[in-house]
């Protein structure tokens, strides 16, 4: 079986693991919520946790309530700012919000994070941050970016993938080095990583266009990627496939 093995200055760091998450929306909201549950039990194994920038330039509507973790008190207000809001008080977390959209400056495209996970219905910031994927490397570990978790999803089915950022030291005779991100299995999953961003007007059109637990569901059995490198070290899968019609979850195996 080829194991991929964690970037190992992640395993015990003299820093806090550093984690972009852009979008705060269906899968967005609930992936933030698991890595305040994640964090929370790594410093409670002597790790010393995450820190988290979330980016977000939508608001919270009437149609996001219940099929998104926002409530009628949130109304109007930014998805990232409610949520890293309502995770600090919860956590007592410092972690910081962005109510604007994530833009990489490909003049100078060093993206200053250990994790990204993205959770958008949108190709193109895909796509750049697949263009300076090779750019991202530093001799310091606080700010190189290792690993690259994307969510995707349509109606009642979805993919999670998590990707290496390049070269990630492995123990001698593992046969496996690199994870492939979501770009470079596109050939594959093109079709669950269309864009649809049109917003919905009422909560009846959102959970027709999307069902009630298809996003909560992929966020769970996608962060269990992370978490499982996080507690043993190595993973033998890169991504899931998932589909609730069918009532189906198939591992991608490396």
């Amino acid at each position: 079986m080829k194991y991929h093995y964690m970037e190992q200055s992640l395993i015990a760091p003299v820093h806090k693991v550093t984690i972009a998450v852009i979008g705060a929306g269906g899968t967005g909201s609930s992936v933030l919520a698991i890595l305040g549950r994640m964090n929370a039990g790594l410093i409670g194994l002597g790790h010393p946790g995450f820190f988290v920038r979330c980016y977000d330039p939508d608001e919270v509507s009437q149609a996001n309530i219940g099929r998104q973790l926002f409530s009628e008190v949130d109304l109007g207000r930014n998805k990232s700012d409610v949520t890293i809001e309502r995770i600090n008080r919860f956590y007592s977390t410092n972690w910081d919000s962005y109510s604007e959209k994530f833009e990489i400056d490909f003049d100078n495209p060093r993206i200053q994070y250990n994790i990204i996970i993205t959770c958008v219905d949108n190709v193109q910031i895909r796509r750049d941050i697949q263009k300076v994927k090779t750019k991202l490397r530093t001799e310091q570990p606080y700010n190189t970016c290792y690993y690259w978790l994307d969510f995707g999803n349509g109606n009642n089915y979805g993919q999670a993938i998590l990707g290496t950022m390049g070269h990630i030291n492995q123990p001698e005779g593992a046969k496996c080095i690199t994870m492939p991100t979501i770009i470079e299995m596109e050939k594959t999953l093109g079709k669950l990583i269309e864009n649809d961003d049109t917003p919905s007007c009422s909560t009846l059109e959102a959970l027709n266009r999307q069902d009630l637990l298809v996003n909560s569901t992929l966020a769970e059995f996608g962060m269990n990627l992370l978490w499982k490198l996080f507690r043993q070290y190595r993973t033998s899968q890169n991504g899931i496939f998932m589909n609730l019609d069918k009532m189906i979850v198939n591992p991608i195996k490396l």
